[in-house]
């Protein structure tokens, strides 16, 4: 994920130049680039949350997330400042990548508590059998 996101920032020049030689188009594709390499991260962090939540069986309240991060975050996010703020492409962009991050964030905390919560309930059958 780290190594991605480092190639799509520091090479945007060079992958935007494969595949593109309109000078207007060029200018939204840098800017976009550099956008989905920060997506790379989240992403991939939010995935991995969500893969692990399900080894849990815990997939109600992930959707939930999912919906809240997506929906009634990034997306406004991303209309807001696509069309109030300017931003074109990139606001829309950006936009998706914070719901991405907020996804991550609140899918990776979930999984840190059920993971303590089911630590402690461990421990305590652990001791419980220990004490007989």
């Amino acid at each position: 994920m780290a190594f991605s996101c480092v190639v799509f920032i520091l090479g945007n020049n060079f992958l935007v130049g494969l595949y593109i030689d309109e000078s207007e188009v060029t200018r939204y594709a840098l800017n976009i680039v550099i956008i989905a390499g920060f997506f790379q991260l989240s992403d991939g962090i939010q995935c991995t949350a969500l893969g692990l939540l399900r080894g849990l069986e815990d997939v109600n309240v992930p959707t939930l997330i999912s919906f809240f991060a997506y929906w009634i975050a990034g997306i406004p996010i991303g209309y807001f400042l696509a069309f109030h703020f300017a931003w074109d492409v990139s606001g829309v962009w950006i936009g998706l990548w914070m719901g991405l991050t907020l996804s991550a964030i609140f899918l990776t905390s979930r999984f840190y508590w059920l993971a303590t919560r089911y630590r402690v309930s461990a421990d305590k059958s652990s001791e419980s059998l220990t004490a007989r």
